[in-house]
């Protein structure tokens, strides 16, 4: 072989290899960025509707704006999925086109058609997340399930720590590789002491990262919005965690020895609906510290709604329903109060331009930022109630559910 046809033998060869690294190198940088991806299946920063009372700080605030006029566009009844279905509907969650409707131990997925896609069972009562790429939920059997919206499965399915028939979470943030949560042990079913843990969990290696246990019962479980400092209540006691390491704080009193329910407004600020007293009949206060514990304001209330955290405004501005009344408070003092219909059961989501969508027993009613009532409309003429509050997608359609039927207003 001629010298010449050699180095051009050789400089193929070269060549070969080169672009044989380029293309590995080029496979390695995808896989890298499906990785990536893969880790943030459960972020829910950017999700319509994600969990329960819309976040970890559980103040029903939406990253949405609503329309100030609607219709109905179409209704399902869940009974077309199986006539001997009873719904007790706990949340409407809205994720990627789909709408899940979350009872006491099953969930129903539709698309914002209105098209059934599929069914779970659930436990009861069961955390459940809709991320980015998939849902995270606990199975009858206790095992925890990662699944995409296809309804393949994401991962391991391994029981989450101490999330048992025995046990509900007040908080639960999952990841691909860790799960932070905050379980409540119920003590039953042979009257054991009640027991509440605080843990961050690595999935692969089945080991804690850190974990706290605490004698008695905790009552609520918030998480900062920046997702640095974990809140746990219980009674008038707070104390707070970095999530990073599971480092407690310094402990301190709210002074509300019966903490009804809890949230944190949009400036992290710690709001709560309480008694001072332990007595049923003392009076409801609804009270807002800093992440210090220090008192910001106080202020009494008269009929609260009880069973759903005090939702926030994007300034930090509160809304609660009192009796007829729905009040906006900023600071301890009231804004504006707007007269509702009745006093039934009332359920209230706040869009990201302040305006606060109410479901007031059947009706579905909008107040503007200033307190105005700008639209109402009826949701249904049919002996139905109403327990969660409405749900806003990124195109602000409406979607609620009653214990009968899913309806959906544009």
């Amino acid at each position: 072989m001629s010298c010449r046809a050699t180095k051009r033998t050789r400089l193929s060869v070269l060549l070969t290899l080169v672009l044989t690294l380029v293309s590995v190198g080029t496979a390695v940088s995808d896989d890298t960025t499906e990785v990536k991806d893969e880790k943030m299946i459960f972020e829910i920063t950017k999700i319509d509707y994600p969990v329960r009372f819309a976040n970890y700080q559980r103040n029903s605030l939406v990253p949405s704006d609503v329309r100030t006029r609607w219709e109905p566009i179409w209704q399902r009844a869940f009974a077309d999925v199986d006539s001997q279905f009873v719904m007790s509907p706990r949340a409407v969650l809205i994720a990627g086109g789909l709408v899940g409707v979350q009872g006491a131990a099953e969930l129903l997925v539709y698309d914002s058609a209105g098209e059934f896609k599929f069914s779970e069972k659930t436990a009861n009562p069961s955390p459940l997340v809709f991320g980015t790429g998939g849902m995270a939920f606990v199975h009858p059997s206790t095992q925890l399930i990662y699944q995409d919206y296809s309804q393949n499965r994401l991962g391991r399915t391994d029981p989450a720590p101490r999330l048992d028939e025995r046990a509900y979470a007040l908080l639960f943030r999952p990841s691909l590789d860790e799960i932070l949560a905050v379980i409540q042990f119920t003590g039953v079913p042979k009257k054991q002491e009640k027991k509440h843990f605080v843990y961050q969990f690595v999935r692969e290696t089945l080991t804690f990262k850190w974990k706290h246990e605490f004698p008695g019962k905790a009552n609520h479980a918030l998480l900062a919005n920046d997702a640095a400092i974990l809140f746990v209540i219980s009674g008038e006691q707070v104390q707070t965690f970095r999530v990073d390491d599971g480092k407690p704080g310094e402990p301190f009193s709210t002074g509300l020895i019966r903490p009804i329910s809890a949230s944190l407004n949009s400036v992290d600020q710690l709001v709560i609906l309480g008694r001072a007293e332990d007595n049923s009949k003392s009076p409801i206060a609804l009270s807002a510290f800093s992440i210090s514990g220090e008192k910001l304001w106080s202020i009494p209330t008269h009929k609260p709604q009880r069973s759903q955290p005090p939702a926030s405004g994007t300034d930090g501005r509160i809304y609660l329903v009192d009796g007829m009344q729905l009040r906006c408070v900023k600071d301890g003092s009231i804004m504006w109060s707007g007269l509702l219909k009745s006093e039934a059961d009332s359920w209230v989501t706040v869009t990201r331009n302040n305006f606060a969508l109410v479901i007031n027993g059947q009706m579905l009613l909008l107040y503007d930022a200033d307190g105005r009532l700008v639209f109402e409309s009826l949701i249904t003429r049919e002996n139905e109630f109403f327990r969660t509050p409405p749900a806003i997608d990124a195109s602000g359609r409406i979607y609620v559910t009653g214990n009968r039927h899913l309806y959906c207003f544009d």
